[in-house]
């Protein structure tokens, strides 16, 4: 039968999946756990991304929502007004600030959510033992790292409070408006590694 349809079936009509490996066939352990690991990996990558419950990260996930809304009206209503031939002062300095508070408001709940963007090469070389404390170490740095931030930003903050330093621009506003704001999203920032980093600790035992 089988070489009556090589002889008289069309070669686009063979079929052309590839063949299932043998069941019978015994693998090494060394594949069983790559494939095992890439199930993992591929299963942690289909799951949504947990929502923090944490009531100050929803208040400013609440708070740039707002600021989102805010700046999508006022650019509407600058080049409504511009068609009217009617200008507006202030409009790019006032959008300038709200991608600003945009940023300060949503790192600290990326952080928290850890969707931030990591590049996940060891997974496929390292252990999960290995991993943990890889991910602890990435806390500890950031942590580091928006510690120093805090620091260095508390020191403009006094200096534009003492000096009364502006804005260059159409408003002239206050400086402090924008170090001020800095702080409060770097301290957030830091709550919000802490609070990831105290929930994978805790799914670490229970695990």
């Amino acid at each position: 039968m089988a070489a009556t349809c090589r002889r008289w079936c069309p070669a686009g009509s063979r079929s052309r999946e590839p063949m299932s490996p043998d069941p019978a066939t015994p693998r090494e352990p060394s594949q069983q756990a790559a494939e095992a690991e890439l199930d993992r990996t591929l299963a942690e990558a289909e799951e949504p991304a947990p929502t923090p419950t944490w009531w100050p990260l929803r208040i400013l996930e609440g708070l740039g929502g707002l600021v989102v809304l805010a700046l999508a009206l006022g650019v509407t209503g600058a080049v409504l007004l511009r068609l009217f031939g009617r200008s507006t002062t202030g409009v790019v300095e006032l959008g300038a600030l709200s991608m600003l508070f945009l940023v300060l408001l949503g790192a600290p709940a990326l952080a928290a959510r850890d969707q931030h963007v990591r590049l996940e090469l060891l997974d496929f070389f390292v252990g999960r033992r290995v991993l943990r404390v890889l991910d602890h170490f990435g806390s500890l740095v950031q942590l580091v790292v928006t510690g120093l931030l805090i620091a260095a930003v508390w020191q403009v903050l006094q200096t534009d409070l003492t000096r009364g330093t502006t804005i260059g621009g159409e408003l002239r506003l206050d400086r402090w408006w924008v170090s001020g704001s800095a702080l409060v999203g770097l301290i957030a920032l830091a709550l919000g590694i802490c609070y990831r980093w105290v929930l994978s600790v805790r799914g670490e035992r229970k695990g």
